[in-house]
């Protein structure tokens, strides 16, 4: 999806400013559904927790690079924008 001149699974995405801190209980969801989604991907082991922020944003820079034919990467990308916001 382009938004502006930016695609949306880039992570320098513009974020918007007026979305509200997430609950404690739907972060946990979070990352719960997106350590599921990394099993299905090629990862380090190293960096599968995504209770850490500078994992979080190095799954960004770097998990298109052996993934980039998986079908929910995309989705992937969403749930780790969504974390690093909230």
């Amino acid at each position: 999806m382009k938004v502006g001149t930016y695609i949306s699974r880039d992570w320098w995405y513009i974020s918007s400013t007026k979305e509200k801190k997430m609950d404690p209980e739907t972060k946990q969801r979070k990352q719960s559904a997106l350590k599921t989604l990394l099993r299905q991907l090629d990862v380090p082991a190293m960096r599968t927790d995504v209770t850490s922020e500078s994992n979080l944003r190095w799954l960004m820079r770097n998990l298109a690079a052996r993934n980039n034919e998986h079908p929910m990467l995309d989705t992937v990308f969403a749930m780790i924008r969504q974390l690093l916001r909230g």
